[in-house]
């Protein structure tokens, strides 16, 4: 069958010629009724296309909630519904598709209590090929420079809104869902001021964090159950209370309407940061012992609280450990594992995995990953290593 059929020509089954062909293929039980497609006089094969939709879009269009498709022209197709976002590709078919917008689907013909033996359904357009939607993990990279035009630093020093974005200028230049943006804008700790969303100027959110804890050693408070309003009220001729409370929000939880309790890890986590970000490498052991006298009394640093956030080379002499973030890394998984492997040749899983965990979705694990992209080997100890592929 071709594409250019001419419909003038095309004559109409009768009731004999279906009942000859019936029984040509041994067909016999005919309990409902026949359909014989016919072709438009103007086919269409230019505005249409067919797209395979997953369950949850389905629900989402259900529900009457809108999709939309994201990004610039020279990025990949992107769909989004209000929490996800999927990439549309390309799907070869071996077979030609018809599409009709009067057929009777199988539903119908269960319930036709018509009595017509034989039912028309004009065909509008075919297809040679489909389109399917991938799950996508989206990328913030445009988000993150954005964002980083004009962090904010303190209220004398706002002249201008110049290079701020509301959320829906934001999610124009993102390929991500409002979901997925509200959840990435929370976890880089941007806060929004003036319908515009912001990130705190880092050593202007790092002077708060050093302010508070000191407040806190200075009245022999327990970080465990502090007043914070009486930290808010304190600090307030210094910062914004409105930045002060966001700051607390993220470094600390609320025990009831009068107290509040440092967060033990993140609080770790942020000295640890501010004692490596100053320097190219670090002495692992000196680092440990420096780190831990650091935090306020009472908290216990562990190498758990620096994944993702640094580098340790236990193969070097002497052992070593550098700043490295995981916010640096790009969105994509090769290129993520090869700017991981620049900084160091080979890999345990354990040390890896804190750097991919973010990459994985439903049908991508941390395992497939360096499963595609790496190729493994055991070091002298006979421990399990990874290195990357030239190629993937």
């Amino acid at each position: 069958m071709t594409d250019n059929i001419n419909a003038s020509v095309v004559k109409f089954a009768t009731q004999e010629e279906v009942e000859l062909f019936s029984n040509a293929a041994s067909i016999t039980d005919n309990i409902v009724p026949v359909q014989i497609l016919t072709f438009s006089e103007n086919l269409n094969f230019s505005d249409l296309k067919l797209i395979e939709l997953p369950q949850t879009v389905v629900s989402a269009l259900e529900l009457g909630e809108s999709i939309v498709f994201r990004g610039r022209p020279n990025d990949s197709l992107v769909l989004c519904t209000s929490s996800e976002s999927y990439e549309i590709q390309q799907a070869d078919t071996s077979n030609l598709l018809l599409l009709s917008p009067n057929i009777m689907a199988d539903i119908d013909q269960l319930t036709y209590s018509g009595r017509e033996e034989l039912l028309h359904a004009k065909v509008i357009s075919s297809f040679h090929e489909t389109f399917e939607m991938k799950e996508f993990r989206p990328k913030y990279e445009r988000t993150h420079a954005l964002l980083n035009k004009h962090p904010f630093e303190c209220i004398e020093q706002e002249s201008t809104l110049e290079d701020c974005y509301t959320f829906s200028e934001l999610l124009k230049e993102s390929q991500a869902s409002e979901g997925e943006l509200l959840i990435y804008l929370k976890k880089i700790q941007a806060l929004e001021i003036d319908t515009h969303w912001r990130v705190l100027e880092y050593s202007f959110r790092d002077s708060i964090i050093f302010q508070i804890l000191n407040l806190i050693e200075e009245n022999e408070w327990d970080w465990r159950g502090f007043p914070w309003k009486i930290c808010l009220e304190m600090l307030s001729p210094l910062f914004p209370k409105f930045i002060l409370e966001h700051v607390l929000c993220i470094y600390g939880r609320h025990i009831d309407d009068q107290r509040m309790s440092l967060d033990e890890e993140l609080v770790c986590m942020f000295h640890a940061e501010c004692l490596l970000k100053p320097v190219r490498k670090f002495a692992y052991s000196e680092f440990l012992e420096i780190w831990q006298q650091s935090v306020p009394l009472g908290m216990q640093t562990n190498s758990t609280q620096l994944l993702a956030i640094s580098i340790a080379d236990m193969s070097s002499s002497p052992p070593s450990i550098w700043y490295f973030p995981e916010e640096r890394l790009n969105s994509q998984p090769y290129e993520r594992l090869a700017q991981l492997f620049r900084e160091k040749d080979k890999w345990t899983e354990d040390e890896i995995r804190p750097f991919l965990i973010t990459l994985e979705t439903a049908k991508t694990s941390v395992s497939s990953i360096l499963l595609h992209c790496t190729r493994s080997s055991l070091d002298v100890n006979r421990k399990k290593c990874y290195s990357l592929k030239k190629t993937h």
